[in-house]
């Protein structure tokens, strides 16, 4: 199948690598260079967290997290580091109700911390009487910038077309085929 990805950041770059690597003629089109700032997939980190009040998301991270891994694993090179995430809030707020529900509904093990246990284990947070923490130990974060250009070099290896610096002026419907049209051209 031939496919067209317009937005090259971190989603766009997945799905052009995860697409190429099931034998897909890919095209990818990214309006700017790659490792531009424009975007959400830039700079040093993004967090991945299971902490949700929807367990739609936490399951959704669940398996963002495999593709990430996935990722890390072809690329040969570390993309996500793991070192917990902490969630903190009134104990008794519905907020914090939803959140432990959703991670215990998808089976995501966390732990419940008291102020003391928050101030023994975290030292640099002080939490007052009536708060509470949520720490969930798969919890970290991707290098962000890195995921994406990892995930460019492995979409071009497993053949994909990515063009830089090239707008997609529109895409329309002829001859019952998808034409995308191009700052560069069709």
């Amino acid at each position: 199948m031939r496919v067209a990805v317009v937005g090259l950041g971190g989603a766009g770059a997945q799905a052009a690598r995860l697409l190429a690597e099931e034998g897909h003629d890919v095209t990818g089109f990214e309006r700017h260079r790659l490792g531009h700032d424009r975007g959400s997939s830039h700079g040093a980190s993004r967090i991945i967290r299971y902490a949700y009040e929807d367990a739609l998301y936490t399951r959704l991270t669940r398996r963002a997290r495999a593709l990430w891994d996935e990722l890390e694993a072809s690329a040969g090179e570390e993309l996500f580091v793991r070192c917990g995430g902490v969630t903190l809030g009134p104990r008794d707020h519905p907020r914090m109700a939803r959140v432990r529900e959703a991670m215990a509904s998808e089976r995501v093990p966390f732990e419940g911390l008291s102020p003391a246990a928050v101030a023994e284990r975290f030292p640099a947070i002080r939490l007052r009487d009536g708060e509470a923490a949520l720490y969930q130990a798969d919890g970290g974060f991707l290098r962000a910038s890195r995921c994406v250009a990892a995930a460019w070099r492995l979409a071009r290896a497993s053949g994909a077309a990515l063009h830089e610096g090239e707008s997609v002026a529109s895409i329309a419907w002829r001859g019952g085929r998808a034409v995308v049209a191009t700052s560069g051209g069709e």
